[in-house]
């Protein structure tokens, strides 16, 4: 049987796990932090007419439950920095009437892509996996950016597109693209061409970020383990008192 001295050994451990599990929960996780419209923000499309590349010109931006942003920024941060979380977003015009291309075109591929900037995790990932996916707010209010706003923060986070790792070590002025394969994006896209008409004929996409998996012990087995310590320290501190 462990002595007591053992067990407080095993406890002093197990908690020092929990406090870095809980440091980590904290950790920044960040990609496209110092980034801004460049040009590079660009939804790549095959379609049966032939390729086409839509721009955002500035129409992106990021939103957070938490923390404010300000009007004009074209920054589209995604992640957590601190206490606040971030989602992004990017909208392109795929109205036929100004990309005569679309017209009577079906989307068969595509994919997002941007420029990099700086990708930051305290973590401990190597990675950032960024998804994009849909959205509901309408791109007026959208672009207006501002906030906080929890509502739009959530629209933008539905990660239902597609899906990219993005490594620590990527450079600044990498592009980014993103494989947009999911069917959702293909029922999206095409309804949006199909149908000018709704929301201005603008398509927009959002986009959140999570770490790439980093081993933490999960709460259950956190919580088992405090339990077996502290069945194991009354057992010894009670077998202690009868020898004494």
């Amino acid at each position: 049987m462990r002595s007591l001295k053992g067990w407080l050994a095993l406890t002093v451990v197990v908690l020092g796990i929990v406090g870095v599990a809980a440091s980590r929960a904290q950790a920044d996780d960040m990609a496209f932090l110092l980034s801004s419209y460049d040009g590079n923000e660009q939804l790549n499309l095959a379609t049966t007419n032939g390729p086409v590349s839509l721009n955002t010109y500035g129409l992106q931006g990021w939103w957070s439950g938490t923390a404010t942003n300000s009007a004009g920024n074209t920054s589209y941060n995604a992640g957590s920095l601190g206490p606040d979380l971030y989602n992004n977003f990017f909208t392109f015009d795929v109205s036929p009437l100004d990309n005569p291309l679309l017209a009577g075109a079906v989307v068969t591929g595509a994919s997002l892509s941007m420029t990099a900037a700086l990708t930051y995790s305290t973590s401990g990932s190597p990675a950032e996996i960024y998804s994009a996916g849909s959205v509901s707010t309408p791109f007026l209010v959208l672009d207006n950016v501002g906030g906080p706003d929890a509502g739009i923060y959530a629209d933008l986070g539905k990660a239902n597109y597609g899906s990219v790792s993005i490594p620590i070590s990527t450079p600044f002025a990498a592009t980014v693209t993103v494989p947009l394969t999911l069917p959702q994006f293909f029922t999206d896209i095409n309804y949006a061409i199909n149908n000018p008409d709704i929301n201005g004929g603008m398509f927009s996409i959002g986009g959140t970020v999570r770490p790439s998996a980093v081993t933490i012990p999960e709460p259950s087995a956190l919580a088992a383990l405090l339990s077996l310590c502290g069945v194991g320290v009354v057992a010894s501190v009670w077998r202690l008192r009868r020898r004494n």
